[in-house]
């Protein structure tokens, strides 16, 4: 009997050694490294210059950093744990510069959305940009992954940047933005003329 439940504790304890080396293997991180988070904290005022000579300045309304942990299981296979963080960025024009189509609010806020489906990922995080001072109601100008690892903008080389245009060349608009920085450029385009809102930090 003795024999028995020595061979029960071992297997037990083999099982659970087994499992806490599994559920190490299965924990995904998605991390936003230190130096592509936001520089910014709420009140700061951000100085933009146009390239019609004026300027205009951008208040940063909040900045939420946040990181979560969990499980989640992918489509009914083996348990995955996960850490993730998150960054949520909300800044408010100081002018209606940058009503264009779709664009009807004075502030934009870029929020950071990690794949929990893809644990396989090197992708920077899925960015939203909704423009509104309220999350709720807010409309989606883009969801995107970013487009360039490294682009030159102004003189300045910006990393991780995501980008959307909205393709109209009457009243439209491109716009270029990282969480590090908020919205890096915006590019108002008017019956074929553009102006150009360039971040100066």
């Amino acid at each position: 009997m003795r024999t028995l439940t020595k061979i029960y504790i071992m297997l037990l304890s083999f099982m659970l050694i087994t499992a806490c080396a599994k559920e190490k293997l299965e924990e995904v991180v998605y991390e936003i490294p230190a130096e592509d988070r936001c520089v910014f904290t709420e009140g700061d005022v951000l100085l933009y210059s146009c390239s019609n000579g004026s300027t205009d300045t951008v208040v940063v309304r909040n900045v939420d950093f946040i990181t979560e942990s969990g499980t989640y299981t992918v489509w009914g296979a083996d348990m995955h744990n996960y850490i993730t963080e998150t960054q949520n960025m909300l800044i408010e024009t100081t002018h209606d510069n940058w009503k264009y189509e779709k664009i009807d609010s004075r502030c934009f806020s870029m929020n950071s959305l990690p794949k929990y489906d893809d644990i396989n990922t090197e992708k920077f995080p899925w960015c939203l940009l909704l423009n509104g001072c309220e999350y709720t109601g807010s409309k989606v100008i883009a969801q995107n992954l970013a487009v360039y690892d490294e682009i030159p903008l102004n003189d300045k080389s910006y990393k991780k940047v995501y980008y959307q245009s909205s393709g109209d060349m009457n009243n439209g608009y491109e716009i270029y933005w990282n969480l590090k920085y908020g919205i890096i450029r915006f590019v108002g385009m008017s019956s074929g003329t553009n102006l150009i809102w360039q971040l100066e930090d």
